[in-house]
């Protein structure tokens, strides 16, 4: 069996931390969330990169600024250039099976 860890990555799209119980909003119920967040890794000061959801995924993905990696808008797709720096690629290449799913 190996001794690396599972690793699942949640994302959540336009959802500031503040709208979790587990960071202290008492107006919300997020219990699964919550239950996540009590049992793994939160990254509490996270900060975005870009006002648009793809340019600030790609980001996330590669570890650059959107402007590097040409995803300025919604539309675009990142430059071929840094597809293997990806890091579903990067998982890949240390043996993981990666998987996609959501938008």
């Amino acid at each position: 069996m190996s001794s690396r860890p599972n690793v699942l990555w949640i994302c959540t799209d336009q959802q500031f931390e503040g709208a979790m119980n587990c960071t202290g909003n008492s107006s919300v119920e997020t219990p699964a969330i919550d239950s996540l967040a009590t049992n793994g890794v939160r990254f509490p000061n996270i900060y975005c990169t870009y006002p648009l959801c793809t340019p600030s995924r790609a980001s996330i993905l590669t570890g650059r600024l959107p402007s590097t990696v040409g995803v300025e808008g919604n539309g675009d797709s990142i430059d071929d250039a840094y597809r293997d720096q990806e890091l579903g690629r990067l998982f890949d290449d240390a043996g993981y099976d990666c998987a996609y799913a959501g938008k």
